[in-house]
């Protein structure tokens, strides 16, 4: 189970801790979660990648609202728009549903990491 990106949410952490946990059922059932995607602090229209391998990351990292902002003219994100969960948002929607992380991985080119994930689980 994974997201990078929804429709039509405005309270991000609240909603991803409704997501993670769920809606009762799933984690009920198999109690883990994994989520898997890009990563949330150097992808996205607030992170420049043009001297690579440095990133520059400006303010609009902090924003959680709807952006159309994007590096390619001809994605997704342009077309129908993308909400930004800085990392510890993510990380505590993660906790505050009730999860305990076991692993969190990042990978990517030349030591800037462009991909993120973690696996949790439901105790008990």
């Amino acid at each position: 189970m994974g997201t990078t990106s929804t429709p039509a949410y405005d309270a991000h952490a609240d909603w991803y801790e409704g997501f993670i946990s769920g809606g009762g059922d799933y984690l009920r059932r198999v109690h883990a979660t994994v989520h898997g995607g890009v990563h949330p602090c150097f992808v996205g229209a607030f992170a420049a990648w043009g001297r690579h391998p440095s990133v520059v990351v400006d303010a609009r990292y902090a924003d959680r609202s709807r952006s159309f902002d994007s590096w390619n003219t001809s994605g997704v994100r342009v077309r129908v728009g993308a909400w930004h969960l800085p990392l510890a948002d993510l990380v505590n929607a993660t906790v505050a549903a009730g999860l305990r992380l076991l692993r969190v991985a990042e990978t990517g080119p030349g030591g800037v990491p462009d991909l993120f994930g973690l696996l949790a689980v439901r105790e008990g």
